[in-house]
């Protein structure tokens, strides 16, 4: 008679991807973050107080640009984390997917990240160096 063993998860959720950040002002998203903001539907695009721009805001493109940085948008990424999530709902798994303005530093650090069994990040980014 074969015997499996079944180990008890300590992880809360099987899987949080975040893709396709909104990283530069001239994405057509970051306008319409803006108008979403906005309480007055009608109105043009608010100022952004700063926990708002905290939240939506990428880091400022010219000081990036300056340092040899450009942040493009990931055409696709969203599509790639949300096919992982997929296969993993298919085994009544826990995720959480974040895409677009729902991906951003901010909410990253607001988030028990050991929760998760996979972190999966497809965006860019900057890892500094002394």
């Amino acid at each position: 008679m074969a015997r499996t063993a079944r180990l008890r998860s300590k992880w809360q959720e099987s899987f949080l991807g975040l893709a396709d950040p909104i990283t530069s002002p001239s994405d057509p998203r970051f306008e319409l973050v803006k108008l979403q903001l906005s309480p007055d539907k009608t109105a043009p695009a608010k100022e952004l107080s700063s926990v708002e721009q905290a939240q939506v805001i990428p880091p400022n493109p010219e000081r990036l640009h300056s340092r040899g940085y450009s942040f493009e948008r990931l055409l696709g990424t969203a599509d790639e984390v949300q096919h992982i999530a997929a296969l993993l709902k298919e085994e009544n798994q826990q995720v959480d997917v974040r895409v677009g303005v729902d991906a951003t530093k901010a909410k990253l650090l607001d988030t028990d990240l050991s929760k998760f069994r996979f972190l999966h990040f497809a965006t860019h980014g900057v890892l500094a160096v002394d």
